[in-house]
């Protein structure tokens, strides 16, 4: 199987360092990994372009210009570009236990969403670890963590774990066939809120099974202020997606090319862009 890493990212390189840092730390390594860059500054660049010689696997950068939160637009992009036949998705601010690619490898099945869940690094404790400049893996251990029973990894446990699975975009993986058969995000989707939940419904309205993976796959999240989902047009299309049979995303993926060079962020220094919350 060939496994393809996708980090969805905005204007926070210092968290995105060690996003990248545990990615090179993995037991199993991805083939691939792309940066779905939502029009962050030059610094994201920078940094990329000076960790990309230092990782032990390609690193694509997919950057489009700031125009508000457009995650869907540029996770298609991403999408049409993957290479790999099962795609793990996460975003720029999930630091990864080491087993966290081999986890989803190994629980992987055919026409099956699998959705882990994460703990969280409170504010202080987020602050200190993204000053050190050594990285440092994070565990159950470590200090400052809420929800810490999300750091155990007992994947004994991982098959009875039934509690019903949240759609959320930042542990997620799925095969790429089941991607393209549903044509990605839906693009009509802009501004905060339920683009990830409508993918994962179309998903299971194609055939796709919903599986947890809880006490795997061990995703700690980096502290950040949170965002209420108050976008009513995002919500009021979900709705009306629920009560229809309809799978395929009609503004998708297969709008773009499958050429990195198109989408890859310009180098050195383009200036700044626009700042939006993400």
């Amino acid at each position: 199987m060939k496994l393809t890493l996708i980090v969805s990212t905005y204007n926070w390189p210092n968290a995105l360092r060690k996003v990248l840092q545990s990615a090179a730390r993995q037991t199993r390594l991805p083939d691939e990994l792309i940066i779905a860059d939502d029009g962050s500054r030059a610094d994201t660049s920078e940094l990329i372009y000076a960790l990309r010689p230092t990782l032990p696997f390609p690193l694509h950068h997919v950057w489009q210009e700031d125009k508000g939160f457009r995650k869907a637009l540029v996770m298609n992009k991403a999408f049409a570009i993957a290479t790999g036949d099962y795609i793990v998705c996460i975003d720029g601010d999930i630091v990864m236990e080491r087993h966290f690619l081999s986890d989803h490898e190994r629980l992987a099945r055919p026409h099956t969403v699998l959705l882990g869940s994460r703990c969280k690094l409170r504010s202080k404790a987020t602050e200190a670890y993204l000053s050190e400049v050594e990285y440092r893996p994070l565990s159950c251990f470590s200090p400052g963590i809420r929800r810490r029973y999300n750091a155990l990894r007992l994947t004994w446990l991982t098959p009875h774990a039934h509690r019903r699975a949240r759609s959320i975009g930042c542990n997620i993986s799925f095969w790429r066939d089941d991607i393209v058969r549903v044509n990605g995000y839906d693009e009509a989707f802009e501004g905060y809120g339920k683009e990830d939940s409508d993918i994962v419904m179309r998903l299971e309205k194609s055939g796709c099974t919903k599986q947890r993976i809880k006490y795997s796959a061990i995703a700690f999240h980096l502290y950040h202020p949170e965002r209420e989902d108050t976008d009513n047009k995002n919500r009021r299309l979900f709705e009306v997606r629920e009560k229809t049979g309809d799978h395929r995303a009609r503004a998708g993926m297969d709008a773009h090319d499958a050429s990195p060079l198109l989408y890859e962020a310009p180098y050195p220094s383009r200036g700044t862009s626009p700042s939006k919350d993400n």
